[in-house]
């Protein structure tokens, strides 16, 4: 077996949320970074995508140190627009990543559906 270790590696390894969500209901997205490189990293972008929709969903920069080895999760807030079926993802982006495969996180669906109003007409 051979194994190859990057001076600065940054590898993104999952998405966590719910699999159900309300349109313009405000969600909790945890994107999970690890450090597989020999150096420690800072000053990265931690991102949310739809595939559905290709567009970026919103971002955090990190500043904090991430030593090698380590692992991070990262916060992203988003609330949805439209109803839908999509599969959302993350990505860490740097300037000096060694090694670009494992930017992109394994996918998470979410089901986006209708908000149910509590109100009805009796008539």
């Amino acid at each position: 077996m051979i194994t190859a270790l990057f001076d600065n590696d940054l590898l993104a390894s999952a998405v966590y949320g719910p699999t159900n969500v309300r349109m313009n209901e405000t969600t909790y997205w945890d994107i999970r970074i690890t450090n597989t490189g020999l150096n420690p990293q800072s000053g990265y972008d931690v991102k949310l995508f739809s595939y559905k929709s290709g567009g970026e969903l919103g971002s955090v920069h990190i500043s904090d140190i991430l030593n090698p080895g380590q692992t991070g999760l990262y916060e992203i807030l988003w609330a949805p627009s439209e109803v839908q079926n999509t599969c959302l993802y993350g990505v860490v982006v740097t300037q000096n990543d060694d090694y670009l495969v494992n930017n992109s996180a394994p996918s998470h669906f979410l089901r986006i559906e209708e908000v149910m109003s509590s109100w009805k007409s009796w008539t």
